[in-house]
Formats: structure tokens, C-alpha cells, sequence
């Protein structure tokens, strides 16, 4: 019943509560249940990536696992040894549909206690929009600055939608500073 609503079990396991609860037979408690079983699934699949060396390939796996089932924007760091292994992936904030804000404390925060030497931020447009707007290309730039003064280089930010990412600064040629290479 569950699986011809919602299509697939990670569809039903990410499903909000509200809409579990819709479908026959499936109380509150059932709900909150496989919305935990899903949310517990996520943190396995993310973390089985952890002391791996990322690859385009990996990332692109990881890049799509974050996000599967979100409806909304998350922000997600991910911090790299200097041997391009994952030490930690970590959701620095969750917003609304079209917006997730982010504060470079709250950037700060999360890496000071990761001894991380690369950083790549990942973001998704629930709408399935890549481009990235200009809040995207001036947040990329602010990260980048922040980081470097602490010795850290952001290699990437991502925007995410489904299986297909893009990267902000490959997309801007790398000039997210304006006509200066980063």
C-alpha cells in the first residue's frame, strides 16, 4: 500500500509524517516510525563514505544520497584530509524551499572541531533549478574567503537537485571574486 503511494521504499521511508498519516491503516506513532527508520538510513548511507577517498564518482553518490527525499534546502559540509579522504559530513543548517541561511560562525564552528584540510559545501534547489543565483555565487565567495584565512581551501560548492549537481565555482570559471581567479 505504502510503496504504490509513495512509488519506492526510500520515497516512503523520507515521506513528511503528515502525508505517512493520509494512507489507511498508518497512525502517527507507525509514522513516526518510518520517518525514523528513514532518517537512521540516511545517516548510515552518508557515513559508510567516511575515511574513503572521494572521487568524482563518490561524490556524486554522496552528493545524491544527502538530498534524496528533501523538500526543503539543506546545507551540508564536507570535510576532506589532505589526502582527499572524508573525515566528516556535516548538515550545518535546513531552511524553506528556496532558502537556506548560513552563518560563517556557525561555519567555524562545525570545522574547528573536524582537523579538515579541504572543504566542499553542497546545497540543493528542491525546485530542480541548478543555475546558481547570485546569493549562491556570493555565498561561494564568502566561504571561500572565510576559510582561507583559516588555512582551509573550499574546493567546491555544489548545488544539488536529485541525481545532477553543479558546481558553483566551475560554472563561474572560477571567478567568484569577480574578474580575479580564486
Amino acid at each position: 500500500m505504502l510503496i504504490q503511494k509513495f512509488g519506492n521504499l526510500e520515497s516512503v521511508l523520507s515521506a513528511p509524517v503528515e502525508d505517512l498519516t493520509r494512507v489507511e491503516g498508518i497512525g502517527e506513532k507507525t509514522a513516526y516510525f518510518l520517518r525514523s527508520l528513514g532518517v537512521f538510513s540516511g545517516y548510515l548511507s552518508r557515513h559508510s563514505f567516511i575515511n574513503q577517498r572521494m572521487t568524482s564518482h563518490k561524490l556524486s553518490e554522496l552528493l545524491t544520497r544527502l538530498f534524496t527525499g528533501c523538500e526543503n534546502e539543506h546545507i551540508y559540509l564536507l570535510m576532506l584530509r589532505k589526502n582527499m579522504s572524508l573525515t566528516s559530513v556535516l548538515q550545518l543548517n535546513s531552511g524553506t524551499k528556496n532558502h537556506v541561511p548560513v552563518l560563517m560562525e556557525d561555519v567555524l564552528s562545525a570545522i574547528r572541531s573536524n582537523r579538515a584540510t579541504y572543504v566542499i559545501a553542497a546545497h540543493n534547489h528542491p525546485s530542480g533549478e541548478l543555475k546558481p543565483s547570485e546569493e549562491d555565487i556570493m555565498l561561494t565567495r564568502i566561504l571561500a574567503e572565510t576559510l582561507s584565512l583559516i588555512n582551509i581551501r573550499l574546493l567546491e560548492h555544489y548545488i544539488v537537485y536529485a541525481d545532477e549537481h553543479l558546481g558553483i565555482m566551475e560554472y563561474t570559471g572560477g571567478k567568484i571574486f569577480g574578474n580575479a581567479e580564486l
